[in-house]
């Protein structure tokens, strides 16, 4: 819990209170970056606010998403991601940057 609040082991301070990003994430988040309209998460994730994901997830604001790339679409995997610990995510431009425990 952040304060009072149970975040899900996620939070944003309003400037007055901690608010939750939708039912948050399950699993350790050890790295975020931010754009304007968006908020990464990297670490060892199993699930974002309900929805499967591998390691790495998408808060656009509204709800989680999973970060799906074209490779992984066309193989039609259940899960996308990351196959290993996410320790580092940065966002520059139009680019998603990630470095952990992978391959």
């Amino acid at each position: 819990a952040v304060g009072e609040l149970a975040a899900g082991n996620v939070a944003w301070f309003d400037g007055a209170e901690w608010q939750a990003l939708g039912a948050g994430i399950v699993g350790e988040v050890r790295a975020m970056a931010s754009t304007a309209t968006d908020v990464y998460v990297g670490g060892r994730i199993r699930a974002a606010g309900g929805q499967e994901v591998q390691n790495v997830a998408q808060w656009d604001g509204n709800q989680w998403v999973a970060l799906l790339d074209i490779a992984c679409l066309r193989s039609q995997s259940a899960v996308c991601g990351v196959d290993g610990e996410v320790l580092a995510v940065a966002a520059v431009g139009e680019y998603l940057y990630v470095g952990g425990k992978f391959m």
